[in-house]
Order: C-alpha cells, then sequence, then structure tokens
C-alpha cells in the first residue's frame, strides 16, 4: 500500500483568467487553428453548432460531419459537407488534397463576400483505419503555417474516447488553442511545425506519460465542478484504457458515466454510481491537507470487469474505472490521478 506524502500545491485550480473562454465569446481571427479533446461527441456538436452560430456580419460558415455522429443532433444554418466527400474522399486520406482544400473553400468564400471563414471538421473518420491515416499527424502540424494567410479559423473535432493516446498526443502538440466542453483555451503544450516532427517522435515512445501534465494543467482549468467531472470521465479512458468511467461529485449531485464502447456520457443518478463488488487491496492512501481531501484508492469488480476505486473524503467525489485487467503500472498511474483530483477539488474551494 503507498501511504502518500504531501504534495506541492503549485498547481492549483487557475483563477478565472485562466479558466479559458466561453465559445460564446471566442472571437476568431484568420489563422486560428483549435482541436477539441476529452469532450463527448454530444458536447462536441453542441459546441460545434454555437461555434458556427456565432458568426457576425460578413462572415460564412460551414461544417464537415462525420457519419460516425449521423445519430446526433446537428442544429443550425451552416453549410454542412461529409468526410466522405472531403477529408477520405475515395476511401483515402492525401494531406495534399486536403490542405488544396482548406485554401479553395475559403478563397472560393472571401471572393464572394466573406471577409472570415469558420470552419468545423469532424475528426472521426480517423478511427476507421483508412489509407492515409498515418499521417494525419504531421498534416495537422502541417496545416498551422498555411492557415496563417487565410481568413479562416477552424476547429477539428478530436471529442471521442476512442482516440488512442498517441493519436491524442499529436492532436495536442499541433493545435494552438484546445476547446474542452464549451471552453476555449491557449494551449502550452503546441509545438510549431518546425519542431513538431522532433517531439512528436520522442514522446510517442510513452505517449501517456507525457499527456499527463497536459492532464494536470486542463483539469486545473475547469470552470466548474461539473465541467471536471465532465473532463474526468472523458479523459481517463485515454490514460487509463478504461472501457467504462463513473465519476461522482458531491458538488454536481449526481453521477456522470461513460461507456466508452458506445462512446456516450450520461448524467445519471448518485445511485448509479456502482459499489465495487469483490472489493480487493488497498492500494494508497493519503492525508488531507489544507483544503485538499484525503482519500483512498481501492481495487476490486463492477459487473465482471477489474475495477479501481479513488474515494476522497467527507464523500468530495469517487471515482470508478473498469476495464479487464488493469496492471501494476495503471494502478500507480490511477493514484497519481486520483491525488491530483483531489488537489484541483481542494483548490477549488480556497476562497
Amino acid at each position: 500500500m503507498i501511504r502518500w506524502e504531501p504534495l506541492s500545491m503549485a498547481v492549483q485550480w487557475a483563477p478565472p483568467a485562466e479558466s479559458g473562454v466561453p465559445l460564446s465569446r471566442y472571437h476568431p481571427v484568420g489563422g486560428d487553428h483549435l482541436c477539441s479533446l476529452w469532450t463527448d461527441p454530444q458536447r462536441d456538436r453542441q459546441a460545434a453548432a454555437r461555434f458556427l452560430a456565432g458568426c457576425a456580419e460578413g462572415e460564412q460558415a460551414f461544417w464537415i460531419q462525420d457519419a460516425l455522429r449521423a445519430g446526433l443532433p446537428a442544429e443550425g444554418e451552416a453549410d454542412r459537407y461529409t468526410t466522405d466527400g472531403v477529408h477520405v474522399r475515395g476511401a483515402v486520406f492525401l494531406p495534399g488534397r486536403m490542405r488544396a482544400f482548406w485554401r479553395d473553400e475559403t478563397l472560393r468564400r472571401r471572393d464572394t463576400g466573406a471577409r472570415h471563414v469558420r470552419a468545423v471538421a469532424e475528426m472521426t473518420w480517423a478511427l476507421r483505419g483508412l489509407p492515409g491515416t498515418e499521417e494525419l499527424p504531421v498534416f495537422e502540424s502541417s496545416l498551422n503555417p498555411a492557415l496563417t494567410s487565410l481568413p479562416l479559423s477552424v476547429i477539428c473535432q478530436y471529442g471521442s474516447s476512442g482516440f488512442a493516446p498517441e493519436t491524442v498526443l499529436a492532436v495536442v502538440l499541433s493545435h494552438p488553442l484546445v476547446v474542452i466542453g464549451e471552453q476555449v483555451y491557449p494551449n502550452p503544450f503546441y509545438v510549431p511545425d518546425d519542431r513538431f516532427s522532433e517531439r512528436f517522435a520522442r514522446l510517442r515512445a510513452d505517449p501517456v506519460s507525457a499527456l499527463v501534465p497536459v492532464w494536470t494543467h486542463f483539469l486545473h482549468r475547469q470552470p466548474s465542478a461539473e465541467a471536471l467531472a465532465a473532463f474526468a470521465c472523458n479523459s481517463l479512458p485515454t490514460l487509463l484504457g478504461a472501457t467504462r468511467v463513473w465519476v461522482g461529485l458531491r458538488e454536481v449531485e449526481a453521477t456522470l458515466a461513460l461507456d466508452v464502447e458506445r462512446d456516450r456520457l450520461e448524467r445519471v443518478g448518485p445511485a448509479d454510481l456502482p459499489v465495487l463488488e469483490q472489493r480487493g487491496r488497498l492500494h494508497a492512501l493519503w492525508p488531507s491537507i489544507g483544503r485538499r481531501p484525503g482519500g483512498a484508492v481501492h481495487s476490486g469488480t463492477v459487473g465482471g470487469l477489474a475495477a479501481l476505486e479513488a474515494t476522497l473524503e467527507e464523500a468530495r467525489a469517487r471515482v470508478v474505472v473498469a476495464r479487464p485487467h488493469f496492471g501494476g503500472g495503471d494502478v500507480a498511474l490511477f493514484v497519481t490521478l486520483g491525488v491530483t483530483l483531489a488537489q484541483a477539488l481542494g483548490a477549488s474551494a480556497e476562497p
């Protein structure tokens, strides 16, 4: 069992100025290249609709939608395209063809009077494993210099728990701005195009370890307890390979439940937060320090799956992740993430 020693509180819940900007108050400029990540597909669609509906006079908007999200609502009047007709026309992804599309579509709209163009591209097509998908990381990075001369702002939407850690890492390194939920954040982990390949090649050997500081950074910048719970649900599959995640926070008075196979996040009642069956080892215990609540990590089973549970004292939070099997390294990582979550909740309680 790990008895966790006091941790540095250097990373605190961010003040409002660092908590991102709501999409409704975000004013894009030409060359903005954003990605959404660690967001469920339903919220991703809502965010896209909000972004595209915010067009001011002289702006135009279009939306490239993917068949994997065909069952989700898509409100708004933006022009619609499909990823099968744009990104993977002919069932293949060609980076040069895609760069030409962004340029030609933007210039065509400018020539018809648009001073600025907003676009959203759903990227779940990349989960299909089509030819050329392996070139996506370098393409995303190369798009940054290509966009600088265009009156175009684009959100590449990777809001799905199905993306592998390596893909999420590439997305983080190649986008200067990040959308989580409906908040826009500057991305301090962005790497310019001329350094991307070297950095990505070095970090992709252990993408989960590279993503932990990214996760910590954005966790502490969530604007509310419910946003924090949704962020935890949507991000833990990337770091732990979990197939089911439940997060219950006292401040939310509900449980958020993520089913990775269905790629769906649901708000359920507190009673739906599962109790470990065959409760096993106590793996870690840490004390309360200041406003940071103490907590513990146990293992057990849930519905026939191996499960890990982090509980914070005074019923502040309970997080359960499940998958067929967890190794020792997964347990150690979950302990680290649990303590970090306790830090974020403790900092959020500061006056």
